[in-house]
């Protein structure tokens, strides 16, 4: 059973209004408060985590938001390989396990990519 509540193909078929939305929303989450001291990290690096330890990527990847996972990698340079600080999980790991496949399928496809870019293979 999926665990992420909402079917990540409904995340697939978004406007671009939804898109931005999404990463809003991400935005959001890393500029949340921490619950010890109450200070709110800027976001200046795509690459910052929340109390948590939780990237945008990351967050991206937990909530099945496919399209954000793109445009934060190819547009933002997020480290994709990056873990969620207290718990080691990697949005390919947090992805699958909230059963979202169309971020795993990209994710892979992402990985794939770069790696490809960095061995100049094709």
């Amino acid at each position: 059973m999926k665990r992420g509540g909402t079917s990540s193909s409904a995340h697939e078929s978004k406007s671009l209004h939804d898109l931005v939305d999404d990463i809003f929303k991400i935005r959001t989450h890393l500029r949340e408060p921490t619950r010890a001291t109450r200070q709110q990290p800027q976001f200046t690096d795509v690459d910052a985590v929340d109390d948590k330890g939780a990237t945008a990527f990351w967050v991206a990847a937990s909530m099945g938001y496919t399209q954000s996972l793109r445009v934060l990698h190819n547009d933002f340079k997020a480290n994709m390989y990056k873990t969620r600080g207290d718990t080691g999980q990697t949005p390919l790991y947090i992805a699958a396990y909230n059963g979202h496949k169309e971020c795993v399928e990209e994710l892979i496809r992402l990985h794939t990519a770069s790696w490809k870019e960095e061995n100049n293979t094709r």
